[in-house]
């Protein structure tokens, strides 16, 4: 079992191109000992057997620090679906106590991560990863494990998008109606997990009318149900029907909604 339970939250979801990529990282205590995370650990010195003239070799440990997984996926008014991978390094900076029951945050910035590109259409980011700890004391144990974080997703609009937010199923008809493809784009990245169904009928509903049109539609629907089947409107209308009452299910909740103590 793991000392600690760890979770991504965007500190802020969606954002807009050209601002930067900011997530807080929880870290929970489930047990009932005293955690503390050490920034490094002392050297150690090992000894050759048999002696070396000169003694032995001193290692010394790498610093806890984030190891990150980004993953950013372009969505486009062309049925366009271009993913990107980065990882990011970024050190923990300090030491961090956690009493029995007790949720600490801290705040990354990753930068731009290729937010300051162009793009008709919307971005989203997956961020994941682990906290490589130097060392982790539990009620005055010492251990070495690195520490699972559990993902976070965000997305990034075209400033402007806030009149989209409200009712965003209803503006999909619209979009549709006007041919304005990047609202449409967005408008479907902001339909909540309750109406993806609706959003679904919309869309695929509106499938063979225009090939323009069926071009942005590819992408809104790879972007809602997570399904890659192609710039093929056969199959989308087969698809959907077949799966339409189960496909999406409730979504539980993961993590302890523990008030955190932030960390400078």
């Amino acid at each position: 079992m793991d000392s600690l339970v760890a979770w991504f939250v965007p500190e802020r979801d969606p954002i807009v191109f050209g601002e930067p990529v900011r997530v807080r990282v929880r870290l929970h205590n489930p047990t009932l000992r005293h955690i503390r995370i050490h920034v490094r650990v002392d050297p150690v010195t090992v000894r050759s057997s048999p002696p070396r003239p000169g003694g032995g070799t001193v290692f010394q440990s790498s610093p806890s620090r984030f190891v990150l997984d980004i993953v950013s996926r372009d969505y486009d008014v062309r049925a366009q679906v271009v993913r990107n991978r980065r990882r990011v390094h970024l050190d923990l900076g300090r030491e961090l106590d956690f009493p029995s029951g007790s949720t600490r945050e801290i705040v990354l910035d990753l930068g731009k991560v290729d937010n300051d590109r162009p793009l008709a259409g919307f971005r989203s980011y997956t961020v994941g990863g682990q906290l490589r700890a130097a060392g982790i004391e539990v009620g005055g144990l010492r251990r070495f494990e690195a520490i699972r974080i559990a993902d976070a997703t965000l997305r990034s609009f075209r400033p402007g998008y806030e009149h989209l937010e409200k009712d965003p199923v209803r503006r999909i008809g619209q979009a549709v109606e006007k041919g304005a493809f990047v609202h449409l784009l967005t408008a479907t990245a902001l339909v909540p997990y309750a109406r993806r169904r609706d959003a679904t009928d919309k869309l695929v509903a509106a499938l063979g009318h225009r090939s323009s049109l069926d071009w942005a539609l590819f992408s809104c629907l790879q972007y809602i149900t997570g399904i890659e089947l192609g710039r093929d409107v056969d199959a989308w209308r087969a698809w959907w029907p077949r799966v339409r009452e189960t496909y999406f299910g409730p979504v539980a909740g993961r993590y302890p909604g523990r008030k955190p103590v932030f960390a400078d």
